[in-house]
């Protein structure tokens, strides 16, 4: 058959189950010559071939991981779709190039190469998570399975590389270790503040009681006054860590914010300075938003403050609010989506480094010299935001300032609470108050202020024995009440069987720290009066003559 190979190609065909070749020419006197090859074998081989390059280019072409594969260049030659969905290229704009010059951070580039090297010199499968950059500029993190590719002499021929986005993965981590972080903070905090802020209690009320009765003493009323700030201080450590760890106890209501704003306008003109400009863009349609009117206070003088301190040779600060509607993607997780109202918070100060934004808001992490600042107070705007149901963007920049953004929750409700003011007089001298604490100190300071302001005042170091006072026959118009006692019954239960016997009693609670018997999900349950310890006697006045004044007794 070797003497007919030069016969031209024609066809191949199967007969009777096997594989031929079929060739044919044209002879001098005008015949035909037809010779049939047997290829079968071949051919089976072949499709056999066929279908497997068929498979693999259909596994890789579903498959959920990105597979490069490179030539011994480090030149692409194949891209699935895989990879065109993770990193954003198409398959035409990625074979030839290498893929240094695409989808790697430039400043990982010297450290990636490494790796890359020792894979095409031996090494022959190596895993590493390295960041990446998508076409649109996005940031991910992925995690990487390269292989070494060698022909039947062992020479490098290549390399396949097998990627996953572990972005969400890797941000799941994160918020894992920063929740673990809270936990341990919260517990630590958590385990002194009932005690802490009893002791703080005593020392505030009594630096008070110092303070007025040293009027006639200006050194020893100095001296009084200062004990009063450290403990002042002291307090607001505290708070900040609750706050941080999300164990304050909030008591959300339907506020304006450009009103809250608007009346905190002298407070940040003498805490900012007339050296910085303020201006304020304040959205004239702006949804009310649901929030805890005494901590938003403290958090925007948080973050006027940072500004400020940005600016130490002057700037402009500007002050907006807005409405936004945020999908999962653009709340990431922090919270649900839905709408919410932005206060915009604007600096042109020094900025933060990749670094330190990426630290802003842990606590005690900050740039300024020792003793300025707690390093809490970010951490507590991002504490208390996201107990809120809300969540809080960072933008800065070396040189070209700071943005931060806070998000709130839309209020449904239709009416918003006004901004606080003083409590409506109560003719304390028709009053008669029951207190019930069972720390010593701290009772005796309560009776003697009560007592003070005009009140009739019992007293009861613990729930059974506040229900014994109940029982007598002297008429009591409210309950100031601790709520976690020993004797076996908490504030609420003692609540619950005094309104049983007197259903227009009213209550106002009071704790150190734990308020779960009274909330839910760290929220002041509706119609539910609290003050916080350590208070000052301004704050149990008030306080003491707005439940006094409320229509309705306590619903617990």
């Amino acid at each position: 058959m070797a003497q007919h190979h030069d016969i031209p190609f024609v066809q191949e065909v199967e007969r009777k189950g096997r594989w031929l070749q079929i060739r044919e020419r044209h002879d001098k006197e005008g015949g035909t010559i037809i010779l049939a090859l047997d290829i079968h074998d071949q051919k089976i081989a072949e499709l056999r071939r066929q279908s497997l390059a068929a498979r693999l280019r259909m596994m890789i072409d579903n498959m959920p991981a990105g597979c490069l594969l490179l030539d011994h260049n480090r030149r692409i030659l194949d891209w699935n779709p895989a990879a065109e969905q993770i990193f954003g290229y198409s398959k035409a704009e990625m074979l030839g190039v290498d893929p240094m010059d695409y989808i790697v951070s430039p400043e990982l580039r010297d450290a990636i190469e490494g790796g890359i090297a020792k894979v095409y010199s031996g090494e022959e499968v190596i895993t590493h998570v390295s960041v990446n950059r998508t076409k649109d500029g996005r940031v991910i993190f992925c995690e990487w399975v390269n292989t070494r590719l060698t022909d039947d002499d062992d020479r490098c021929t290549g390399m396949v590389s097998m990627v996953r986005d572990i972005t969400t993965q890797r941000l799941a981590e994160e918020k894992t270790r920063q929740a673990t972080r809270m936990e341990a903070i919260g517990q630590l905090t958590g385990g002194i503040a009932h005690d802490f802020n009893n002791l703080l209690q005593v020392i505030i009320g009594n630096s008070e009681i110092l303070i007025e009765s040293l009027a006639d003493a200006p050194q020893l009323q100095r001296w009084a006054n200062m004990t009063k700030q450290a403990a002042d201080r002291g307090a607001e450590l505290t708070m900040r860590l609750l706050a941080y760890s999300r164990r304050q106890t909030l008591e959300p209501v339907s506020v304006d914010l450009n009103e809250i704003i608007a009346d905190l306008g002298r407070l940040i003109e003498r805490s900012i300075g007339v050296h910085i400009s303020v201006t304020k863009s304040l959205s004239e349609d702006l949804w009310p938003a649901t929030l805890d009117r005494g901590q938003i206070d403290q958090a925007l003088l948080n973050l006027l403050l940072n500004a400020r301190d940005a600016m130490p040779n002057g700037g402009k600060l500007k002050i907006a609010t807005s409405n936004a509607t945020l999908n999962l993607v653009d709340t990431a997780g922090d919270a649900e989506p839905g709408d919410f109202v932005v206060v915009k918070v604007t600096d042109s100060g020094s900025g933060m480094t990749p670094d330190v934004l990426k630290r802003a808001f842990e606590p005690f992490f900050g740039t300024k010299a020792v003793g300025q600042g707690s390093g809490l107070g970010l951490s507590m705007v991002h504490g208390f935001v996201n107990q809120s149901g809300g969540l809080v963007r960072l933008e800065s920049e070396i040189g070209k300032g700071t943005t931060v953004r806070i998000y709130f929750p839309r209020s449904v409700a239709r009416e918003t609470v006004k901004s606080p003011s003083e409590a409506t007089a109560v003719d304390s001298s028709r009053k008669t108050i029951l207190v019930v604490e069972d720390n010593d100190m701290v009772r005796t300071y309560v009776t003697a202020q009560l007592e003070s302001l005009g009140y009739n005042v019992l007293e009861a170091e613990n729930g059974p024995s506040g229900l014994e006072k109940l029982a007598s026959d002297e008429q009591v118009d409210l309950l100031f009440t601790d709520i976690i006692m020993p004797g076996g019954m908490n504030g609420r239960e003692l609540a619950e069987r005094a309104l049983e016997q007197h259903p227009h009693l009213k209550v106002l609670f009071t704790s150190g720290y734990d308020e779960s018997a009274i909330t839910t999900d760290g929220r002041l349950t509706e119609g539910m009066f609290l003050l916080k310890k350590p208070y000052q006697r301004k704050e149990l006045k008030s306080k003491i003559g707005e439940v006094l004044n409320s229509g309705t007794t306590v619903a617990v």
